[in-house]
């Protein structure tokens, strides 16, 4: 019996020495790769300082700002500041208006600007009797000729408007007679005319009746008969102041009668083109 617990223990024993034995041997192995990982790290801290050394550092201008003078205000925002719109129109510039012109085309039948027409009034016309708006007619009297075979014949009619009429008062008083020329007839055709007028064979006249005139030397004529007795006590006094108050009314009569511009029958009217008047090809 003895025996046998003995032959236990040291089989026990010789176990605990075998793992002893194996475990210093796992203990010194762990020990040994600690050892080569710590090795390991060293050299890698040596290769990463060396290049850090050997590594040239880069210089670089830096402002410096002072937090003090650093404003972090946000910018102000700009607001359009609303406009009330205008309640009143825009004034616009009046424009005087301006004669139409046409452009004749090339190779029309034109009359060139510049051309005189001489006209004949077909009748008679005075500033106490034909008012201002009226037309009358007028006969061209001679052939105009232009480029292209434009032809205006002699004896076509014109029509011509009186734009201003005066009469006078007296024999020292002004009295006209103006007018402008409104169209030519050519034919079948009527063309307008932008003409001025150059020359008129106008005349003055009296335009107060035979009647007028006679009560006027009449009245005359008895007021110097009445100084004529008066003074010479005589027929032949009376007769002699009636004579000369004849001749005094007539002079009143010639100073205070009404005068008047008129154009006679036949009486010439002379117009310039002012520009080209073109008319239908034949």
């Amino acid at each position: 019996m003895r025996m046998t617990y003995i032959g236990t223990r040291a089989t026990v024993a010789l176990a605990t020495l075998v793992m002893a034995a194996a475990c210093g041997d796992r203990k010194a192995s762990d020990e040994s790769l600690a050892a080569q990982a710590a090795s390991d790290a060293a050299s890698r801290d040596l290769a990463m300082a060396s290049a850090d050394t050997n590594a040239k550092p880069r210089l670089q201008d830096v402002p410096i700002v002072d937090p003090k003078t650093t404003s972090t205000k946000a910018p102000a925002k700009n607001t359009p500041t609303p406009t009330k719109p205008s309640t009143t129109p825009p004034m616009t510039k009046p424009t005087a208006a301006a004669i139409p012109v046409t452009t004749p085309s090339k190779g029309a039948a034109t009359i060139a600007a510049g051309t005189t027409l001489k006209f004949a009034s077909s009748g008679k016309v005075c500033s106490n009797v034909n008012k201002t708006g009226e037309t009358f007619t007028a006969a061209l009297s001679s052939d105009a000729v232009g480029s292209n075979g434009a032809l205006i014949p002699a004896g076509s009619v014109a029509t011509f408007e009186i734009t201003n009429a005066r009469t006078a008062k007296n024999s020292g008083d002004s009295t006209f007679l103006r007018m402008r020329i409104v169209s030519v007839q050519v034919g079948s055709a009527n063309y307008n005319v932008d003409a001025s007028i150059d020359n008129v064979a106008t005349e003055r006249a009296r335009s107060a009746t035979t009647g007028d005139d006679a009560k006027k030397v009449a009245g005359g004529a008895v007021v110097g008969a009445i100084i004529g007795k008066i003074v010479g006590k005589s027929t032949k006094g009376a007769v002699i102041g009636g004579a000369a108050g004849a001749a005094g009314g007539a002079a009143v009569a010639s100073a205070t009668a009404d005068y008047d511009t008129c154009l006679k029958e036949g009486a010439a009217i002379v117009v310039k083109l002012d520009t080209p008047l073109s008319l239908k090809s034949k």
